[in-house]
Parts: C-alpha cells; sequence; structure tokens
C-alpha cells in the first residue's frame, strides 16, 4: 500500500488507532492549509475513556540528508516540523505528534520531547527558499507504532 496524501494518511492512522490501540477518531480538523489534521480521539484506559488531541504529518519519505545535515552519522532518516506548528502543538495539549510516510510506517513523539531534544542538539533549520524555521528529529529518537 503506497499512501499519497494527507487524506490517505488520515484514514489510515484512524484505521491503525481503532485496530491495535482501540482508540476512537472522533473528529478531523484540517490544519496547516489542509496539510496536516488535528485528531480528536477517544482514548480507552483501565475503564475509563479519555479525550486527546494528536496531531498528523504526512510526509512521503523521512528527510534521509539528516545525517549529512546535522552531522549525525548514526541516523538513517529524519521528520521535520514547523516552529509554528510545533508550538501550536506545545500551547494546546497536543499529546503526540504522528508522522506517517508513504508506505505506512507511523512515527510518534510528544511536543516538548521534540522542541527539547532539537533545541538541546541543534537540529532546527532555516530553509532558505522560504525562511521557515524547520524543527527535526531522527527516526531512531521517535516511537514506531506498530502497525501489522
Amino acid at each position: 500500500m503506497i499512501i499519497r496524501s494527507i487524506r490517505e494518511a488520515e484514514e489510515y492512522i484512524k484505521k491503525v488507532l481503532k485496530e491495535k490501540y482501540g482508540i476512537t477518531v472522533v473528529r478531523s480538523i484540517p490544519f496547516n492549509y489542509n496539510r496536516n489534521r488535528i485528531l480528536i480521539c477517544k482514548v480507552p484506559e483501565r475503564g475509563f475513556t479519555y479525550t486527546v488531541k494528536y496531531y498528523l504529518i504526512f510526509q512521503r519519505k523521512p528527510l534521509i540528508e539528516f545525517k549529512r545535515i546535522f552531522n549525525f552519522p548514526s541516523a538513517k532518516g529524519g521528520y521535520a516540523i514547523r516552529e509554528e506548528i510545533l508550538e501550536y502543538c506545545r500551547e494546546n495539549k497536543i499529546k503526540y505528534i504522528f508522522f506517517v510516510n508513504e508506505v505506512g510506517t507511523v512515527y510518534k513523539i510528544d511536543p516538548f520531547s521534540l522542541y527539547y531534544l532539537a533545541k538541546k542538539y541543534g537540529w532546527i533549520r532555516k530553509r532558505k527558499d522560504t525562511g521557515e524555521v524547520l524543527y527535526h528529529i531522527p527516526t531512531l529518537l521517535l516511537d514506531k507504532l506498530n502497525v501489522s
């Protein structure tokens, strides 16, 4: 299966969360010019149901150049998030940021950890073409969800 768009990534993550973790997505909110999603979910835990928010980002492939750009030889790739999106996630109680790629691999990290690690290790860069500030994280520091 190849995931080609944020819509397909959204349907995929809904299915994975429900079938593997019992989590129900009750609402999906387009965000960042319809390129990402905020997922409002019901999470069952110890006999109770909690409402949590997740942030979904679809990136076709990880940033393979992570190890060269940030001089981190053990990195096999990484993912990025814009500074203002990360700030939004931190300020609005987003529990996890999910990165979904085109082959259906799903990674997650909480926004505070991503922010802290990127700041600590200098995994922040400014795009030359747009001036956007991006916070990066290598895949080896992300939690990989069991999707099979």
